[in-house]
């Protein structure tokens, strides 16, 4: 049974924000919509995980949960305290690679990323910060540091296409989610005005403005980001 547990301190607490919620709407119900093409469902729920994911698992005599594995602090603590009331429980826990190419503990700082094009609008977003080195299709090279927090959009299309490599040169592994924009749009961050219902879902009105997006987690010093 797929299950998307909406933790209220991800929505509220120090990282919360109104474009957060929009786009973890907008997530959900394009993932929603993908299950219901396979003939399932997604159960959507408000709360504790550690709390929720045991009882629901308890519910439907489920013997293991499967989780798309997180690599944030946060997201690690969160996952261990629900392996502990799942174990409590006599219900397997098993974590699988989650949305990364490269697992954090295969990935080493040092390491060149082979040369990629860019051909559509994107943005990045910096969540672990070192040096990087660019270099471009014509012969021009970058160097500088990528701090944590630090965001940048760009547009692209075929016709002006962004060709480079990037190499991590720091002392600490560089990482980057990267949001590229399907259809060439840019307003995916345009709605502001998301709110939640008395059940805890997240409520955004459709405004036409929001345009399809691909989110991806990448290490970029083995070389699956674009930074320019």
């Amino acid at each position: 049974m797929p299950l998307f547990v909406i933790d209220p301190r991800l929505l509220t607490g120090r990282f919360g924000s109104p474009n957060r919620i929009w786009f973890l709407a907008r997530s959900l119900h394009a993932l929603s919509e993908q299950l219901a093409g396979l003939g399932s469902s997604l159960v959507i729920r408000h709360g504790d995980p550690a709390a929720i994911v045991p009882a629901l698992a308890g519910d439907i005599g489920a013997e293991a949960v499967a989780v798309s594995r997180d690599y944030t602090q946060f997201g690690r603590a969160r996952d261990r305290a629900v392996a502990g009331a799942l174990d409590a429980a006599g219900i397997a826990f098993r974590q699988k690679r989650g949305a990364l190419i490269h697992e954090p503990e295969d990935v080493l700082t040092g390491e060149r990323g082979a040369f990629h094009a860019h051909t559509t609008n994107y943005f990045w977003t910096v969540v672990e910060g070192s040096r990087g080195l660019q270099r471009f299709a014509d012969g021009t090279f970058v160097v500088r540091d990528y701090l944590v927090g630090e965001t940048k959009y760009l547009e692209h299309t075929p016709e002006t296409a962004l060709i480079h490599d990037l190499e991590n040169v720091g002392d600490t592994d560089l990482r980057f989610v990267t949001v590229e924009l399907l259809d060439g749009g840019g307003n995916v961050l345009s709605t502001t005005s998301a709110t939640t219902d008395a059940n805890g879902v997240v409520m955004v009105p459709d405004n036409g403005s929001a345009t399809d997006v691909r989110i991806t987690d990448r290490f970029t010093n083995v070389g699956t980001a674009a930074i320019p």
